[in-house]
């Protein structure tokens, strides 16, 4: 039982990727613009790379606490560096671009458990609801964040 939550982990780390990837590689075929492309595939990937993260990360440092739940986010979270690698070598985008959006999806998977174990230690079972909404409110705010940061965003 106690190698559940990575488990479930990686799934929510593969599943996105594996879509992302389908979609990249099927859609280069008809493109006139393949480094266009592939620049909102990168784009797509970190961003389906932050949602999970996101979105359980403070529920999971509540209901499991700290290491287990930064150990199963960090797997979630450099799963998808091959095939971050892979889109961002078909784009022209300077390479500081990947190396930050994955540090910063790293770097949530190992602050955003504190909040739910920080939760855990004050509040007793009534703290579940509003982890997750804390959560959820989290994932907006940061691929709103990550949409406007994107080099190429409309201002």
């Amino acid at each position: 039982m106690k190698a559940l939550p990575a488990r479930g982990m990686v799934l929510l780390g593969l599943a996105p990727s594996v879509i992302v990837a389908l979609w990249w590689l099927s859609a280069l075929q008809d493109s006139d613009s393949p480094a266009e492309l592939s620049a909102t595939a990168l784009k797509l990937q970190c961003l389906a790379g932050l949602a999970p993260i996101a979105l359980f990360a403070v529920p999971l440092g509540l209901a499991a606490g700290y290491r287990r739940s930064v150990r199963a986010l960090l797997t979630a979270a450099v799963l998808a560096g091959p095939l971050v690698v892979l889109i961002w070598s078909a784009t022209d985008l300077p390479v500081r671009v990947p190396i930050l959006a994955e540090l910063l999806i790293v770097l949530l998977a190992a602050l955003l458990p504190a909040l739910g174990t920080g939760l855990r230690a004050t509040a007793a079972r009534a703290a579940i609801p509003v982890a997750a909404t804390l959560g959820s409110l989290l994932v907006a705010v940061a691929l709103w964040l990550a949409n406007s940061a994107w080099p190429g965003a409309p201002t």
